[in-house]
């Protein structure tokens, strides 16, 4: 037998001027071995649930990801595949991109021709690799999800998410501000 989350979730954020209040839906039926039902709310009713881009339009924040937990059981097929579409659209063409960009920032700002006082474009390149190293683990982890051999909690998955975030403010504020 399987159960639901029983009620619903609260998410509210605001000011003096603005606020915002949303119920926020979980599945019902998810079972060791087998999917659930959608993320849907199964013991609530006078759900808003505002489309992210209307959320966008309507209040100062970006939604960065909305959707169903992994591990969760709701829809847990569909979670590795628009894990894998996000990594092939986006982010394995953007560390291309990344690569192909510092390798001209380097060329020429001279790097490859000896130039003196470049210590802000080393560092910039090992953080682009230490990126690329991450983006490599982060498809080998893909795997083991599609595999259903997780060896990391989803708090510990969602620790290790900002990585890339803390990686690249670093690598464009060397960029921008050259300190060495």
């Amino acid at each position: 037998m399987a159960n639901s989350q029983g009620s619903m979730n609260n998410f509210t954020f605001g000011d003096e001027t603005r606020q915002y209040y949303e119920t926020l839906c979980g599945g019902a039926g998810a079972t060791a071995d087998r999917d659930g039902t959608s993320a849907i709310h199964t013991h609530m009713t006078n759900s808003r649930l505002t489309d992210p881009e209307i959320l966008e339009r309507r209040f100062p924040v970006r939604l960065e990801r909305f959707g169903v937990r992994a591990g969760s059981g709701g829809d847990a097929g569909l979670w590795v595949e628009r894990e894998a579409k996000i990594r092939t659209i986006i982010l394995t063409p953007a560390m291309i991109v990344v690569w192909v960009l510092g390798l001209l920032l380097a060329a020429n700002a001279g790097l490859f021709s000896g130039g003196a006082g470049l210590g802000w474009l080393h560092l910039k390149l090992l953080l682009v690799v230490i990126l690329t190293g991450y983006h490599g683990w982060a498809v080998g982890y893909a795997r083991k999800l599609k595999a259903g051999k997780p060896t990391m909690t989803g708090r510990q998955l969602r620790m290790i998410n900002e990585v890339p975030a803390v990686l690249v403010t670093f690598i464009v504020i060397l960029a921008i501000v050259q300190p060495f």
